[in-house]
């Protein structure tokens, strides 16, 4: 991880300074004095090489940097200011030949001493750096490999997680992120063999990551266990849980079909008790099961319409199970993944999405903790384009059906020149009952303004 974030510092830094330095700029002609002493043109193999305002003007192209601003205020009781950061990010991507390219994408937040994040650890500020995606790519003819840290998105539905389970995903910003902001790369082998119409993917993953929970402290942080009865240990994957995914997808036309087949790591932990401690506090380790995957999705494209399914069978899926008798252990279980999507898309003008999805868990019992033997879900979005396209309106909802609970979300962006946009969004947690899953995040509504600038 330190590796990663001074590659990306230094490669941050070296472009900025290529920019600000003007050592990339045109350099003044030579006067008569100095012409004389002017070197000739060094040829190898009958090609000039490149000068220093070539090599500047190819890779600086070829890289494209984001700064952004992000503000958000807690509409409820308390009232409270829950972002406040800044950020740089890089996107660098590059040719060499015919048959290599390589893309760094990485993003460096300072978040200021009333943002949660610095907050949560007493600090006046904090710096972040993440390294999204860092890999190089080799094609040859209908095959291609990518090597190192990498996003892949499998899966059609936007909310729910039914196939879509190769990256984890980052929650230490509760539902205030966007599922694209929130995939979390993994350093991995990807092939890739392209025939007629099909696609064959086979993963490698040696260094399997999980799901991101938030920070101690932090806003969206909960408390599973009391710290003065329970220590927990946590057991990260390792090399010797090495994931392996396959995916075959066929197009027809604006339609198409996958099926995949995966051996991964649980991205949710679970807890089992091992005894006492030397304190006689309850000992918890903290572990991350295992899980198969054999699923199938769809889109099935009609004029303006899409309609979109999945299917996944899961097995030796890991829950939190407490028993009356007070063991505290994970329960090994199969589920059956559903869901079905419907899109319109007015040709660009506006864009609809509704989307409904279900977990069932097959043997259920009564000791399973946190989740439903049915977990049932509605998912839509609209957004309409307005003044000559500059400005975007833009509703979606998450609807749990067993515990009546939702979240809303209205955004409103607007685009003040081509590098130069603007946005201010409204989320809305509603929740029912003291028995439902998100009791403890009622209050957890915000407002947001973000700009950004790219250059």
């Amino acid at each position: 991880m330190m590796k990663a974030t001074g590659f990306i510092i230094a490669s941050m830094l070296i472009l900025l300074f290529l920019l600000s330095s003007g050592w990339c700029q045109p350099q003044a002609p030579l006067d008569d004095e100095e012409a004389e002493f002017e070197a000739p043109d060094i040829v190898v193999g009958q090609r000039d090489i490149p000068d220093r305002e070539t090599i500047c003007s190819e890779v600086l192209n070829n890289a494209r940097f984001t700064i952004s601003h992000q503000f958000s205020y807690k509409t409820k009781s308390p009232r409270k200011v829950v972002t406040n950061r800044l950020a740089l990010q890089m996107k660098w991507e590059q040719l060499f030949g015919e048959s290599y390219y390589f893309l760094l994408d990485g993003k460096t937040t300072l978040f200021t001493g009333n943002d949660h994040q610095s907050e949560a650890d007493d600090e006046d500020y904090e710096i972040r750096t993440r390294l999204r995606e860092g890999y190089i790519q080799a094609s040859f003819g209908r095959l291609n490999m990518k090597v190192g840290k990498q996003i892949v998105v499998w899966g059609e539905s936007e909310g729910a997680v039914v196939t879509d389970v190769v990256s984890p995903r980052d929650l230490s910003e509760f539902f205030f992120t966007t599922l694209e902001e929130s995939r979390i790369g993994q350093t991995m082998v990807s092939v890739n063999l392209f025939s007629w119409a099909s696609q064959w993917t086979l993963l490698i993953n040696p260094d399997p990551r999980t799901v991101e929970e938030p920070d101690r402290r932090t806003e969206y942080y909960l408390e599973l266990w009391d710290t003065d009865l329970f220590e927990v240990i946590e057991e990260e994957p390792d090399e010797t849980d090495t994931e392996l995914s396959f995916r075959w997808k066929r197009t027809f036309g604006k339609s198409d079909v996958s099926i995949m087949l995966a051996h991964l790591t649980e991205n949710q932990p679970v807890f089992r008790f091992t005894g006492l401690t030397s304190t006689d506090k309850f000992m918890l380790i903290k572990e991350y099961g295992s899980l198969k995957m054999a699923g199938v999705t769809a889109n099935l494209s009609r004029g303006k319409f899409l309609w979109k399914c999945e299917l996944a069978y899961k097995s030796d899926r890991s829950f939190q199970s407490l028993s009356l008798a007070g063991n505290i252990d994970p329960a090994e279980k199969d589920t059956i993944d559903a869901a079905l999507g419907l899109e319109y898309n007015a040709n660009g003008a506006y864009f609809v999405l509704l989307e409904a999805s279900n977990q069932l868990i097959r043997d259920w019992s009564d000791d399973i903790q946190g989740t439903r033997r049915n977990q049932s879900n509605l998912y839509g979005s609209w957004s309409k384009l307005f003044i000559y396209d500059t400005l975007t309106l833009g509703y979606s909802f998450y609807y749990q059906i067993q515990d009546r609970d939702s979240f809303h979300k209205v955004n409103l962006s607007y685009g003040f020149t081509d590098n130069f946009m603007g946005s201010l969004e409204y989320g809305h947690l509603y929740v029912r009952d003291k028995d439902s899953l998100l009791w403890n995040f009622r209050d957890q509504n915000r407002i947001t303004v973000e700009l950004e600038y790219h250059f």
